[in-house]
């Protein structure tokens, strides 16, 4: 279409919003005002009717009540007076007196009416006799009238009924007009119609409200009416007769509850009439409005031909500068491939060491640097290329949180900065969205800020809130870094710019990390802005939407446990430099109900070089403490236990063993219900300190150096480093696979060489069955399923095969491993088969050949980490039930515990099992632990 096409076709658009919008507001407007003002009028109209109609009932109510006081004073000739009272009263058909029993012996006017309702009005006429004076609703009598009767007292024995015509009220409503045809109509009490200007009505006694029960198009009517019924006063709206109807009523005084309505059609109020008008003039200003686009096409096309124009040169430009960059980063890769890969392999080399290893770290980390400004640029291109598609997957909000706080923490390095994280536990458990971007979004805030934060803390607040089918997430990441410059703020999110660069010159990065994130978050329909205060600190908030998938919530134990994890690398830090004491002169007892508790307990002892006993009641402790066969240095006793719990075993062994052993020995307690107060408690009942499982290595080393330690004998006690012959071998000393970089690897097991020989059996053992998975996939016919129903062979099963490579390969330090699969990984997710039939080839030969090698190595190694233990055909349910719950609630606690009580046994059905989750354990990789234990069933 043309430009002038165009241009007419958007200002007739304009011109048309401009006037659905006028004529909307103005239609708004009108309907309200307009309602209020007409339920207004309608209300006082009811008023006055009511007012009138209770006046006109109290006039006749009196009427009656002087002619009843008549025939009182006149008893002799009764009939004469109620003669005169017809003539007197025009108003009244008759009257007629009625004595206690209800029979008429007196009447005089037209139609007798006293054999028809001696019995149907003996409720009014008892009530007469009770001294009221009565109005009843319409009746029929014997001669097909139409009546009404006001009952009042003549004397003890008598009443007087006087009947009025069945349309009286009708009659006297009927002066009574709203608009065109609005009217007035009364109610009795049961919803009867006894007055209406549809005579009609009347004498059918027409009851909406019975008919709205028994038939729908009477529904509506029915409820209003019984609203007014039972309501003093108040405003409803119907249909009858196929017109709306507004309705204003009130209660008539002088009546048994009878209500006064004043109805009229919606369509004759002066509501109506505007809202015509209205659409007249929004008609005509359409017209003109079309007409004054045709006339000004012409002039307002010219400049955007000359734009078009420009465009198509600039997205020639664009297109060519997106292929360059294809190209270029092609190019590059290939070199940095070498770069990164051979600087890798040589920092795996034990005999690098010094300056040489030091520059090829740097090597390493400057060719992953530029790998990352390549993969930057080609993310911008995509963006402003408009290529750039987000790919929805459902995701563990908690486990993607965990996995980004994981990666992002070690930047802090050395640097005197605290990492808080702050979660809600009412954020969705699952979301669906595109998980690799809203990764990227977080890793590039949370990247900047431990880049420009040199001391202080760095705060990432995330919550979420519900809108709509939607879920707003929201993020704030707050730091004390450098902050940044009023007049550089508005140009954080431009392609290529860093701010003061001058002063940041030693800062890594290309510039596009803020751009990248902000795109990312406005594809997302969501927002990015930025809080600083120069020299203190920045914020950056983000907000876009997912979609939420589930109603599960992470809970608040489930966000207090990964607002935990944030500590995991400071942790281990701080235990590799705690320096332990000699104490292989002591000897402990420790007591304990669960085995596993005891194996942990003896473990955390066992680099002291303590002498650890271990018995599993309290009655056995007590046992030990009295026989005094070995003088114990400290008890660690734990507080819940069966049978006797531990400050009843405490206080038999302070109390009744009547020795001074057993009333100085330090007894420490080991409880899982670490409540405030308890520490109090525990030393009141005779214990020396107080220990909360899961125990704190420095809390045990301090208790230790308080009750355990003694410095004379430390001094008499050769040390154990240099007791024997020598140090012992390095296990690890035949160790030379080109592909593990050992010496980083051994560092997350706090150099524990028996643990990392467990973790490269684990790797030997079960990585073959994602081998058989990944070679398994259909490359033609990705997303079939196995003969047998499984999902062997789709691409699903490849994905989760080399993401299990990946990590585990990372985690013996085979880092190029990792790196390999994780390529590959992504490539699944982007359903990029080319990519995956040209790279699966050679991760297989790769991780083919270093299962071989570790195979090989494991052959020569000599300790006591293969000592063989009971075997099971599987994992107990309980056990297997408390992992799955524990990952659920990523709980590490609760892992490490269920873990330890698994690996006592050696289990023929999975016997890499124990190693493994180990491994898994230890880099809180809780998602890989539930997927392959619930593959166990």
């Amino acid at each position: 279409m043309s430009i002038r096409g165009k241009t007419v076709i958007i200002v007739i658009a304009i011109v048309l919003v401009i006037t659905a919008s006028t004529l909307g507001a103005g239609l708004f407007m009108s309907q309200y005002r307009f309602m209020k003002t007409v339920q207004s009028d309608l209300l006082t109209m009811s008023r006055i009717a009511s007012s009138m109609l209770s006046a006109e009932i109290r006039r006749l109510r009196q009427e009656v009540e002087f002619a009843a006081m008549l025939v009182s004073i006149d008893q002799e000739d009764s009939q004469k007076t109620l003669q005169q009272l017809t003539e007197r009263f025009p108003d009244f058909l008759s009257f007629s007196v009625f004595n206690r029993e209800g029979y008429g012996s007196l009447h005089a006017g037209q139609n007798d009416p006293r054999p028809t309702i001696r019995h149907r009005d003996s409720v009014y006429g008892q009530r007469a006799l009770a001294g009221e004076t009565v109005l009843t609703t319409t009746m029929d009598t014997t001669s097909g009238n139409m009546v009404m009767y006001i009952w009042t007292p003549v004397d003890k024995n008598r009443v007087l009924a006087a009947s009025l015509p069945g349309m009286y009220l009708s009659k006297f409503v009927s002066q009574f007009r709203i608009w065109e045809t609005g009217s007035v109509f009364v109610l009795d009490h049961e919803g009867v119609t006894i007055a209406a200007v549809w005579e009609f009505r009347v004498r059918e006694r027409h009851n909406y409200i019975e008919w709205g029960k028994r038939d729908p198009q009477y529904r509506q009517i029915g409820k209003v009416f019984k609203e007014i019924i039972e309501h003093d006063e108040g405003f409803g709206r119907y249909p009858l007769d196929g017109q709306e109807r507004y309705c204003a009523y009130n209660v008539i005084h002088g009546t048994d509850n009878w209500s006064i309505g004043v109805a009229a059609m919606i369509n004759e109020s002066p509501l109506a009439h505007i809202q015509q008008m209205l659409f007249i003039f929004a008609v005509v200003f359409l017209g003109l409005g079309t007409i004054a686009a045709l006339i000004a096409a012409n002039s307002i096309a010219i400049p955007y031909e000359k734009m078009e124009e420009l465009t198509r040169h600039a997205e020639a430009a664009s297109e060519s500068k997106s292929r360059f960059l294809a190209n270029m980063s092609h190019e590059m890769r290939t070199p940095l491939n070498a770069i990164i890969g051979l600087s890798e392999l040589e920092l795996g080399d034990t005999n690098l060491e010094g300056d040489n290893f030091t520059n090829m770290e740097k090597i390493y980390a400057a060719g992953m640097t530029l790998l990352g400004i390549i993969n930057d640029l080609l993310d911008i291109s995509k963006i402003e290329s408009g290529k750039f598609t987000m790919i929805p997957v459902v995701y563990d909000l908690a486990s993607m949180i965990n996995d980004t706080v994981n990666l992002n923490i070690v930047r802090i390095g050395s640097k005197p900065v605290q990492f808080r994280l702050h979660l809600d536990g009412t954020l969705p458990s699952r979301l669906k969205g595109d998980e690799l971007r809203v990764k990227q979004i977080f890793n590039n805030l949370l990247s900047n800020a431990f880049k420009y934060t040199d001391s202080g803390f760095v705060d990432w607040t995330i919550s979420c809130k519900k809108e709509g089918d939607k879920v707003k997430v929201n993020s704030t990441i707050r730091d004390t870094g450098i902050g940044i410059r009023k007049d550089d703020q508005a140009k954080l999110f431009k392609d290529y710019y860093q701010a003061n660069l001058k002063a940041n010159y030693y800062v890594e990065g290309t510039g596009l990390g803020l751009s990248i994130t902000s795109n990312l978050v406005k594809l997302m329909g969501g927002s990015i802005t930025v809080k600083s205060d120069y020299g203190r600190g920045s914020a950056f908030t983000v907000e876009f939407f997912q979609i939420p998938a589930g109603e599960d919530l992470i809970g608040s134990e489930v966000a207090a446990n990964l607002s935990e994890f944030r500590y995991s690398d400071q942790r281990r830090r701080r235990n590799q430099k705690l320096v332990r004491a000699d104490m292989s002169y002591a000897a402990v007892l420790v007591v304990d109900d669960v085995v596993t508790n005891l194996d942990v307990t003896r473990g955390m002892l066992k680099p002291y070089g303590i002498a650890v006993d271990c018995v599993t009641s309290g009655q056995e402790a007590i046992n030990r403490i009295r026989g005094g066969k070995v003088k114990y240095n400290a008890v660690f006793m734990d507080h819940m236990m069966p049978g006797m719990d531990g400050i009843e075993a405490v206080s038999i062994i302070r109390n009744e063993i009547n020795t001074d052993y057993a009333k100085t020995v330090p007894i420490i307690a080991l409880t899982a219900n670490a409540l405030l107060g308890n520490d109090s408690l525990f030393l009141e009942k005779g214990f020396q300190a107080f220990l909360s499982k899961p125990i704190d290595i420095l809390r045990l080393d301090n208790i230790l150096n308080q009750w355990v330690r003694d410095k004379k004998q430390e001094r008499s006690q050769p040390s154990r480093a240099d007791a024997g012959p020598g140090k012992a071998p390095s296990l690890l000393a035949g160790l030379n696979i080109p592909e593990l970089n050992s010496a980083e690897a051994i560092i997350r097991f706090g150099n524990d060489e028996e643990s990392y020989l467990r973790v490269l059996r684990s790797f030997m053992l079960y990585t073959p069955g994602f081998i058989e998975n990944i070679k398994a996939l259909d490359s033609d016919n990705p997303e079939s399923l196995a003969g047998d129903g499984s999902t062997r062979g789709s691409l699903e099963a490849y994905r989760v095969s080399v993401h299990s490579i990946k990590g585990s390969g990372r985690g013996i330090g085979a880092e190029k491993l990792g790196n390999e699969a994780e390529k590959l990984e992504y490539a699944t997710v982007n359903k990029d088969l080319g990519f995956i039939k040209t790279n699966t080839g050679h991760l297989v030969e790769t991780t083919e050949k270093l299962i071989a090698d570790i195979a090989a190595f494991l052959k020569t190694v000599k300790s006591d980490t293969y000592t063989e233990k009971p075997e099971k055909e599987s994992p107990d349910p309980e056990i297997r039930n408390a992992i799955l719950h524990a990952c659920e609630q990523y709980d590490m606690g609760a892992l490490k515990k269920a873990v330890a009580g698994l690996a006592a046994y050696r289990y023929r059905s999975c016997p890499d099992l124990a190693e493994w989750l180990q491994d898994q354990t230890g880099r809180s990789n809780f998602e890989a632990i539930r997927k392959r234990m619930m593959a166990i069933g």
